[in-house]
């Protein structure tokens, strides 16, 4: 029993780290585009406009797929609480 509940704090804890750096993510992203967008003007060459392009794109693309893994660990960690809860309760899932 000792150990259910270790497990159930570790994961609420775990669901607690995945809801900031979500926040924290997010937040990471804004503030890329709003650089992005204050700081590179409309440059002539085109060897330098598609590299700040490309950084942009790398930098979003980055940041979303670690949102992606992030909203998948909150989803894992709610359905295993809500089961806990359930199985606790004497209710079937």
């Amino acid at each position: 029993m000792e150990g259910k509940r270790k497990s159930m704090i570790i994961e609420f804890l775990y669901l607690f780290s995945s809801i900031v750096l979500l926040i924290l993510l997010l937040v990471m992203v804004y503030y890329s585009i709003n650089y992005w967008n204050d700081n590179v003007k409309m440059i002539v060459e085109l060897d330098a406009k598609m590299f700040s392009i490309g950084l942009l794109i790398s930098i979003i693309t980055i940041s979303l797929q670690w949102i992606e893994g992030r909203i998948k660990a909150i989803d894992r960690s709610v359905r295993l609480i809500i089961k806990h809860y359930r199985r606790k309760n004497g209710k079937r899932s």
